[in-house]
């Protein structure tokens, strides 16, 4: 079948006629699936983590010649994102996401590597029940269940675990940007920041969700460490 890709040339994929029914039954429930919103999120990136694994993809049935183009036709979403999402869904349950929300599992698991420094793997290594997040307050170390920690005191907790060794070293502005950086979960993503400049190395597809943590800092106090 033709496929139009990116760059507007033609190519042919062979797709095998039985990946047609399986396609659309799948995008089907997708949609449906989409339309419940929140209530269906688990269940949803189920459904798109078997249709990009099939082999070959389901997606080749529907015109599309990439994932990429799988995603942004038909989730309207990036590779970021839905891979992000995909990953949250092998770590949890439906049951998990319908009581945290997909957003709180993610800055826990963000939480939990950045405060092991070992990438989580196995959904069982995780118990977001008994998980608990512990940061500095006035001074004192505070500690909150999934449950009950706010979003401030989760971004919080995160940015405290970002830079532990040069901590004592580093201004409200360094610490402000490089927490951002941290939990917009964007895989080797760096970035350095001078008295006037802040440097981002940033894999493409992670732009967005790094620009939307950037745009939500309040900067102020002085850019140079102490001692500088």
């Amino acid at each position: 079948m033709p496929v139009r890709t990116r760059a507007t040339k033609t190519v042919v994929v062979k797709v095998d006629a039985s990946l047609k029914p399986l396609w659309a039954k799948n995008l089907k429930e997708l949609k449906a699936m989409t339309a419940k919103g929140a209530a269906a999120w688990h269940r949803r990136y189920q459904i798109v983590t078997a249709m990009i694994e099939h082999v070959p993809a389901m997606y080749l049935a529907g015109g599309h010649g990439t994932e990429a183009e799988f995603f942004e036709n038909e989730l309207h979403e990036s590779r970021q994102t839905v891979y992000r999402n995909i990953r949250i869904v092998r770590l949890t349950t439906a049951a998990e996401i319908a009581k945290y929300s997909a957003t709180r599992i993610n800055q826990a698991i963000i939480y939990l590597e950045a405060k092991t420094k070992v990438r989580i793997k196995d959904k069982a290594a995780v118990d977001f029940e008994t998980l608990r997040i512990q940061f500095k307050r006035d001074k004192k170390l505070v500690s909150e269940t999934l449950a009950t920690i706010s979003r401030s005191e989760m971004l919080e907790a995160i940015a405290q675990l970002s830079v532990p060794d040069v901590a004592a070293k580093t201004t409200p502005v360094q610490k402000a940007v490089l927490g951002a950086v941290k939990r917009s979960g964007v895989t080797g993503a760096k970035a350095s920041v001078t008295k006037t400049r802040v440097t981002l190395s940033v894999p493409i597809a992670g732009l967005a969700a790094i620009g939307r943590e950037l745009a939500e800092l309040k900067l102020d106090g002085p850019v140079e460490p102490p001692d500088a």
